[in-house]
């Protein structure tokens, strides 16, 4: 039975590279469930339905289709982050702050413009920055359900080409923005128009979504979950490399503008081949049976529990009575609800880093380039983290032990042989038993929740210092050095959702392995928690956080930040793991709750998987 589950709605693209977690292959294996019909298997469950023998390659649905374009096409997203930053401050600062504004530094931002270090200047960037991702972040969550039975119906390739679409609007549109904006209704607020088109049409969203479905419907059970490492692997690298070539072009060619129309390029590119060159994944059979599932259901019913559906997994973390005792004596369990609350408070910091981008920019006098150079460095420091010494830390510090095979007791075990009857004779129970093969060893882990908890409040800790310091910080030196302690506190992703799985498995039944198969639930709602905090929570909450501050406390920012993990740590203290069974040994090969099992795996997911 292939793994039905799925971890995340995709973040920000920024947050693939700036807080996110290691590629795990448990974390791989849940992504098939962003779609809501995986495509089936034929009845041995090895092959995917609709890929054919006797089609030419060139006709023939494959996962390389995808796995060779996602590198371009990543990073061509990532070379804009620090660029689209410095273009929202000089066309807010033409409007607000004309006295100062210098029309040449559109076009060319090599030197620092005054223009960043205005309060006035930031407060209102940051007002755009807030709304536009808000925007585009809400009107993905709610489509994207829509988007994902749409590509049931008419396939994977068409949602992944119209999302494209959006892509390509967003780009036209800010350069156009960027060009014209005093003939523009509204001026530069007329740049919300592109997010607000991609948003409607999926985003970025519904684009990794499909991509998922397409990799999930060309591979099999046996080779999915190598497939969706390697995929992550390349987005997670492609958006570590971009930054640096973005800084790279735009000293090349003096024109900040330059890296929007490198990454146009890229992405009319990516969506030719997506168009024309990639074949349909999904067989006709099936998207007939989906189209009749989906009338059948009504049109007005089905489009309203798609967009709004995508709150339901969220009743997973609902405190529970424990099933073992009275349910009626029993007190309700928060332990679950607590975690997620958690998480999302730390996932929300990822809604912040545009402001980071405008902080550093107005404090240090940093150039787009030079935030570039920043950003990929901070990317790389996590990457050597999360795929080197996070997973050496752990093989050091938990090393699980083998346990003694069974012995496996004879039905016949109270036969006694006669003083006449050799002990080793072949009718003797003894002898056919000796003949058997000895079981394998039993890797048995003491303590694995309780190991995981710790090394998530550890991160935290880590992250809560290296905020402060970083609010703190009056150099680039000293700034750069607190953002790199910040990146070893990436071990929290990893962590809290193996202690998580461990403990909603504990509550579904897994010790008797009934409820070894419901991961993607739990998975499912942690999506849903990361798509609300770091798509609409948190870059509404930090936008008006700088927009209060920027003009008295500008690194007020980084102390929320801090305030915000320290909750996240004071609800993890909250946390008990006796329905994991913190003092009761579990199996290594059982249902992988702990960092332990989970970690093995982590460690050879990331070295197939990320590539750096």
């Amino acid at each position: 039975m292939s793994s039905p589950s799925s971890p995340l709605l995709a973040p920000q693209p920024e947050g693939l590279v700036l807080p996110d977690g290691p590629i795990t292959k448990p974390a791989a294996e849940l992504l098939s469930d962003l779609v809501q019909h995986p495509c089936p298997t034929t009845s041995n469950g090895d092959e995917p339905s609709g890929i054919h023998a006797t089609r030419p390659w060139y006709k023939t649905p494959s996962p390389h289709w995808l796995l060779v374009l996602l590198p371009f096409a990543t990073i061509a997203a990532s070379t804009t982050w620090a660029p689209r930053i410095e273009i929202y401050t000089q066309l807010v600062c033409a409007v607000h702050k004309p006295d100062i504004y210098d029309k040449h530094l559109l076009l060319s931002a090599t030197v620092p413009s005054r223009c960043a270090a205005d309060p006035i200047v930031q407060a209102e960037v940051a007002k755009l920055t807030s709304v536009i991702l808000t925007c585009s972040g809400v009107l993905a969550c709610v489509t994207t359900g829509w988007w994902g039975a749409f590509s049931d119906r008419h396939g994977r390739t068409r949602v992944m080409g119209i999302s494209i679409v959006g892509l390509l609007l967003t780009d036209f549109n800010f350069i156009f923005t960027t060009r014209f904006w005093p003939h523009l209704p509204g001026g530069y607020w007329f740049l919300v128009v592109g997010p607000l088109v991609e948003g409607t049409l999926g985003g970025f969203v519904s684009a990794v979504a499909s991509m998922h479905a397409y990799l999930a419907d060309t591979t099999t059970p046996a080779t999915r979950s190598r497939v969706f490492s390697l995929s992550l692997g390349l987005i997670f690298t492609g958006m570590a490399i971009g930054p640096t070539l973005g800084s790279l072009l735009i000293r090349t060619t003096g024109q900040t503008i330059s890296v929007f129309y490198a990454a146009g390029s890229a992405h009319l590119i990516y969506a030719l081949a997506i168009w024309f060159v990639v074949p349909e994944s999904r067989a006709f059979a099936d998207r007939q049976i989906s189209r009749a599932k989906y009338a059948a259901e009504g049109v007005a019913q089905a489009a309203w529990r798609r967009m709004f559906g995508f709150l339901t997994p969220l009743a997973v973390f609902w405190p529970a009575r424990p099933q073992n005792g009275s349910p009626l004596k029993a007190r309700r369990d928060w332990s679950l609800l607590l975690l997620a609350l958690s998480y999302g408070l730390t996932i929300s910091i990822m809604g912040s880093y545009p402001y980071k981008f405008q902080y550093a920019a107005a404090a240090f006098g940093w150039s787009t380039e030079i935030i570039g150079y920043w950003v990929s460095l901070i990317g790389a420091a996590r990457a050597v983290f999360l795929t080197v010494i996070l997973p050496l830390v752990i093989k050091l510090f938990f090393t699980p032990r083998a346990a003694p095979a069974p012995v496996a007791s004879s039905p016949q075990s109270s036969f006694t042989p006669s003083e006449t009857q050799p002990l080793l004779s072949p009718s003797s129970p003894s002898a056919s038993t000796s003949k058997r093969t000895a079981q394998p060893p039993v890797h048995v882990q003491k303590h694995t929740a309780t190991f995981d908890l710790r090394l998530a409040q550890a991160s935290l800790l880590i992250e809560f210092i290296a905020y402060v310091l970083m609010g703190l910080s009056t150099t680039s030196g000293s700034f750069t050095a607190a953002s790199l302690l910040g990146a070893t506190g990436a071990g929290f992703n990893p962590a809290v959702q193996t202690v998580a799985l461990g403990m909603f498995l504990g509550m579904t039944g897994a010790g008797t392995g009934e409820g070894s198969g419901e991961s993607g639930r739990l998975f499912g709602a942690l999506s849903v928690v990361q798509a609300l905090c770091s798509q609409i929570l948190g870059p509404a909450g930090y936008g008006l956080v700088y927009m209060k501050t920027a003009g008295t406390f500008p690194r007020a920012i980084f102390l929320v930040s801090g305030g915000t993990v320290g909750l996240a740590l004071g609800l993890l203290a909250f946390v008990k793991l006796r329905q994991v069974g913190e003092d009761v040994e579990e199996r290594g090969a059982g249902t992988g709750a702990g960092m332990g099992g989970a970690g093995a795996e982590m460690e050879e997911g990331d070295r197939e998987g990320t590539g750096v």
